[in-house]
């Protein structure tokens, strides 16, 4: 990275099942975030119930590889470099 580009965001999400009895988890981190969008509806907490990750790395966009977003509620869109997933039992 030059002096000149902007910092690269990160973001990182922790996915959960809804019972409390099943601890796994998955990590989801994603590298150089684009247009980040949250929709927090004021009623409820942010809940992301079908997440997409798809590659538009065909699509040629500079320095871009992944579409994500949630598409039930549409809560969260971004376009992201890479990612990144692991998941974890406790």
């Amino acid at each position: 990275m030059d002096d000149m580009s902007p910092p690269e965001l990160c973001l990182e999400i922790e996915l959960r099942p809804r019972s409390r009895t099943d601890y796994r988890r998955l990590f989801l981190s994603f590298i150089g975030v684009r247009e980040l969008q949250l929709r927090q509806p004021s009623w409820s907490e942010v809940q992301f119930t079908f997440l997409e990750i798809n590659s538009i790395q065909t699509q040629q966009w500079e320095n871009l590889g992944y579409k994500v977003k949630e598409s039930e509620e549409n809560a969260l869109s971004f376009f992201c470099k890479s990612f990144h997933a692991a998941i974890k039992e406790d």
